[in-house]
Parts: C-alpha cells; structure tokens; sequence
C-alpha cells in the first residue's frame, strides 16, 4: 500500500471522556485537525502516540485526553510490548517529527490556519475586553471581602451572578425544591423592597467558600455545624473541609452546583452555584481537583452526586 492510501485510526476524545474512532486514509488527516478536537493517534510501527491538541480545545478534552494516552500505554506495556512514549502536539506548534510522521506540510497546514485567524482575532478581542470586565469585577469583591480572609488566606476563584429579584421572586423561592424546605418565615420582607436584582457572589479561597448573597437573609442555616460554618448578614462562610460533596446539574447549555455540607442536613445543598458556563465550570472541577485539600473525583457525566475521595 503506498504512503497516500496508509489507513489511519484516530481516537476522537469527547467532554465526557467517552471516545470514538476515526478511520480515514492518512492523506485526510488534515481536514480532520479542526481546533475543537482532541484527537489520538497510536503509531505501533514507531511505538508512539500522538496526542494532539486543538487550539480551541477546553481544558476538560485535554485532561481526559491525558488520562486515556496513560492508559493506553499502560495497555499496551501490559500486553508485552515495549515502552511507548506519548508525543504531545498542539495545533500550530505540530513538531517536525509529526508532521514527517504523518506525511503532512507545514504549509498546509498553516494555510488552514491563516483562514481561520480573523476569527480567532475577533473572538481574542471579544475576550479581553470581558476578561478586563471579569477582573473589574473580582477586584471589587476581593475589598470588599478582605476584612474577612485569614492572613495566609488567597482568593482562587470569583464568580458573580446577578439575580432578578421581581415582584414575585420570594413565591418562586417557595416553589423551588432546592430552597422551599429551607426558607425562614418571615414576618416582613420590608427589607428587600425596592430592590430590583441583587449581585451575588461565590468565592473559593484556598480554606473556605464564601458566598455573599441576598438570599442568606432568608435561608434556614440552622441544621449546619457551628465549627465549619457562619453568617453575618449577607456573608455565609464554609470552611472547605467540612464540604461532603457537590451535586451538579446541566440545563441548556449551563451549569448549576450544589455544594453538600458533612454531615448532610439538606437535600438541596447548603449553597447553589447558578449558572455557570462550560468554562466555569471546568475552572471549578480543576479547583476541587487540585487546588485545594478537598478532592472529588472529576463527572464524567452531570445530574449526580460527586462524593469526596477517602485516603
């Protein structure tokens, strides 16, 4: 079989780990590189595997990606075979080797890059001008928190959301299975009037959540353990070992997390981290992942609950 014609097997990885093959002539493989994959490839006449990035890959592709080129090697040593080493690319710095390998040209390569540049520029732009807003923003919750962090204490993460409180807001609250079981009786809501959104905001440090929210005037907290947890008005802080796991919900596209306090007095979560974009989402997994002292394993999949790791 001539070189043009070589079969090739590519192994398509998805958000969820989950994964699919691909099998196309190696002549095409250049019109399967596009920036939202991540893609496999294992070579056993040179006992290499390719692990290939795209550019607009998200964090959670890559990660999975990882873990699978690990066990594939493991697999592969397992069954007797030598060492194989995992060659890493990303897209645009394909190395020399790879691009020998698999018979492909830097320059056309490029060219489909260069096609692709005014957007990636406009959509740079786009980015920077909300990642200026984004640090706008955790820079005036970070004073605003301050008098309340430890001396050794850092801020990992910020997020703020911004919640539409209408006329009827607190009779929704009481529909809604997360909060209805767990709402105080109140006699006046004369404080909330005249309000017409609220920012919240959640904080991860590298000892606590904290979370500053419209909703802690009206929230029962009473179940919860005293030594972990406290309020002060709009302030609810949690200590992060005293966190028993997270509940993660997806709808249309967002993400919704319930963290779980231990023990578990509520169904619902002590606290609920609303919508959340997909990378919010994976910068939260990779903060309860690595980050800090808490561990839980990584979703493969969402609606269910994520238990902390015992060692």
């Amino acid at each position: 079989m001539s070189e043009e014609k070589k079969q090739l097997t590519l192994i398509d990885v998805k958000e969820n780990g989950e994964t699919s093959e691909i099998n196309i002539e190696q002549e095409k493989l250049r019109y399967n590189l596009s920036p939202e994959r991540v893609l496999i490839i294992v070579r056993e006449d040179i006992q290499s595997i390719y692990f290939w990035k795209g550019s607009k890959s998200s964090i959670r592709k890559r990660y999975m990606g990882s873990r699978i080129c690990t066990r594939i090697q493991g697999e592969l040593i397992e069954n007797g075979a030598d060492r194989y080493k995992i060659v890493t690319e990303e897209q645009g710095e394909e190395s020399e080797e790879f691009l020998r390998v698999f018979g492909l040209e830097a320059k056309k390569i490029r060219q489909k890059e260069k096609e692709q540049t005014e957007f990636q520029e406009q959509e740079i732009r786009r980015s920077d001008i909300l990642k200026k807003k984004l640090d706008e923003i955790e820079e005036k919750i970070a004073g605003e928190i301050q008098d309340i962090l430890e001396d050794d204490e850092k801020i990992i993460w910020i997020k703020s959301y911004k919640r539409v409180l209408e006329d009827n807001w607190l009779d929704s609250l009481k529909k809604d299975s997360r909060y209805k079981d767990r709402l105080k009786k109140l006699e006046t809501t004369d404080k909330f009037e005249g309000f017409a959104e609220h920012d919240d905001k959640y904080v991860i440090t590298n000892k606590k959540m904290i979370v500053y929210s419209i909703l802690n005037h009206i929230i029962d907290y009473s179940k919860v353990e005293g030594k972990k947890f406290k309020i002060s008005g709009e302030i609810a802080e949690l200590r992060l070992n005293g966190i028993h796991s997270f509940d993660v919900v997806k709808n249309k596209g967002r993400f919704d997390i319930s963290i779980n306090v231990e023990p578990l007095p509520y169904d619902g979560g002590i606290f609920i981290v609303e919508d959340l974009s997909e990378m919010e989402y994976n910068k939260f997994l990779d903060i309860f992942t690595t980050l800090v002292p808490f561990r839980a394993e990584i979703p493969e999949n969402v609606n269910l609950r994520y238990t902390k790791r015992e060692y």
